[in-house]
């Protein structure tokens, strides 16, 4: 009996040697094994079991392998994976459980981090939100680590090629909110929900932001900041050489604008505010003004207002300018029409720096009025450490031009007295005054009146000096062109009735007052901490930039 078994289980043996031999291979559970394949397994209800070991017994085999056992499969039991050895370590593969599945455990397969890289060398990475039951956000990424002295970054973008690092785009025309938005709840000052900065040495941004549309009403602003604060704060800060710069290509655009909308009422209000050794510069090498402002009020205001020790400073270099100049474009006859007002002390202060030649510290080329006196006013020769001296202009009801002067009289008892070449082109209607100096001559008188901008005296003693004065309505073409400049008792302009230059005088309140000037807002002086010391530097900005 026992050699019938044996008998049998060569044959078997011989047999079977004799077919792995003809095929080249092995098949278990199938007769025609696939020719590529050394060894073929089917079945349609059992599987393959790989050797399995525990983590400690995985690990404890790397004395004894070397490179020629790479490609060794092995199930670690521990974590549930698949490792091979790839001739150095092992390299996790697979897993039998859901732990490889997650985005968690992909990080790690294959080795700590070994999954972290995803090369999208055949298309973008793409996450797409279709429903937004559980959730808003199609990608979030948490930062949950990280110091001041080393801080973390929840998401970086960065790109050694050309291109941008970060792009965001908007692609649903009715959407109403941002393509990027950031937000900070940090409580330490000068922090920013949106931080962006330039390392390179050419005219680079840290922050652009540009509107391509060209078209009307395409767009608002490149960039924008809003405040929500209402008691301080700034909308948009810059800090540089140049805090804040504007520019434009249009002739009917501005640089800079700012705009306040609150209404009207005491506060400052103000759409723009320079805080500096010049609060707020302005300069054109084309233009009309370095600086303009405009108030669209009709019943107050004013398009540029300064306040400081000097409120408003005008300088000009070119000889045919204006230092300060102001205008009133009115066409109305019925209002004052100021083109420059002054209030103080001194109202409007002018001076001259060419006093000896045809200079004016004040000069009104028109008509030259004033409710008070006129008068030159000097420091008092006799005590020009505490008193002034004040002289008063003649006042008269006539346009006059007064010219005096003496003469000696000749044998005859007469002289001929020769006034400015000047005189007939702009005098009409002359009077005459004589004084005898010396003794008297009760018989003098004009023996021919001024013709040829002459006239003659006689009657007088030989040799004796005469004192003359004569006096003639002014005549000139501004006399001439503009005859209701002298007209004496002129109506008051409608507006003007019912209202005084002085109505203090006739015990009426300054309500009546025909020049009333702008009642000048005390301001109230915003804290300097509201813009200096904003030393923002990368001390106090802080930055994760790696």
């Amino acid at each position: 009996m026992k050699k019938i078994l044996f008998y049998s289980l060569c044959s078997f043996a011989l047999c079977y040697s004799l077919n792995v031999n003809s095929q080249n291979n092995v098949g278990i559970g199938t007769n025609t094994p696939d020719a590529n394949s050394i060894l073929e397994l089917s079945s349609t209800n059992k599987g393959l079991l790989i050797p399995r070991l525990t983590t400690v017994q995985r690990t404890a085999m790397n004395t004894s392998l070397s490179v020629a056992q790479k490609g060794l499969l092995v199930f670690d039991t521990t974590d549930n994976s698949f490792y091979f050895w790839d001739g150095t370590t092992w390299v996790q593969v697979g897993a039998s459980s859901a732990s490889c599945n997650t985005l968690d455990a992909a990080y790690n397969c294959g080795g700590n981090g070994a999954g972290r890289t995803i090369n999208a060398n055949f298309g973008n990475v793409q996450i797409d939100l279709s429903n937004i039951t559980n959730n808003t956000e199609a990608f979030v990424s948490n930062a949950n680590a990280g110091t001041s002295g080393n801080p973390s970054t929840a998401i970086v973008g960065q790109n050694s090629a050309t291109g941008v690092s970060v792009y965001a785009e908007n692609t649903n025309n009715a959407n109403a909110y941002n393509a990027l938005e950031a937000h900070s709840s940090s409580t330490n000052s000068y922090t920013s929900a949106v931080a962006g900065y330039y390392d390179g040495t050419n005219q680079g941004v840290g922050v652009y932001g540009s509107i391509y549309n060209a078209s009307t009403g395409g767009g608002i602003a490149g960039v924008m900041g809003v405040n929500a604060r209402t008691d301080g704060g700034h909308g948009i800060m810059g800090q540089g050489f140049n805090g804040v710069v504007g520019m434009t290509n249009y002739q009917l655009g501005a640089g800079v604008w700012g705009q306040n909308n609150d209404a009207i009422g005491t506060g400052n209000g103000c759409g723009v505010i320079g805080d500096g050794n010049y609060g707020v510069w302005g300069q054109t090498a084309y233009g009309t003004a370095g600086t303009f402002g405009i108030n669209a009020r009709t019943t107050g205001g004013w398009g540029v207002e300064g306040q400081g020790f000097n409120g408003v400073v005008g300088t000009t270099v070119q000889d045919l300018g204006f230092g300060v100049y102001g205008e009133n474009a009115s066409t109305a006859t019925v209002n004052n029409n100021v083109g420059v007002a002054g209030l103080g002390w001194v109202g409007v202060f002018g001076e001259s720096n060419n006093n000896g030649g045809p200079g004016f510290g004040v000069y009104s080329n028109g008509n030259f009025g004033s409710s008070g006196t006129k008068s030159f006013m000097i420091d008092n020769p006799l005590d020009p450490e505490n008193k002034f001296l004040k002289h008063f202009c003649i006042e008269s009801p006539e346009v006059l031009n007064m010219y005096r002067g003496t003469v000696i009289l000749n044998a005859n008892g007469e002289a001929i007295i020769t006034l400015p070449e000047y005189f007939d082109a702009i005098n009409i209607e002359p009077s005459y005054e004589l004084t005898a100096i010396g003794k008297p001559a009760p018989n003098i008188y004009i023996k021919e009146e001024i013709n040829n901008n002459k006239f003659t005296v006689a009657g007088g003693n030989a040799g004796q000096k005469i004192s003359w004065t004569v006096y003639s309505k002014r005549n000139d073409l501004f006399i001439q062109k503009n005859p209701e400049s002298i007209v004496i008792q002129p109506e008051k302009r409608t507006n003007q009735k019912g209202k005084y230059l002085h109505p203090e005088f006739y015990n009426k309140s300054s309500d009546f007052a025909i020049f009333q000037h702008p009642k000048i807002i005390n301001r109230n002086v915003l804290p300097s901490n509201n813009f200096k010391n904003l030393t923002l530097t990368q001390t106090n900005i802080k930055t994760a930039k790696k």
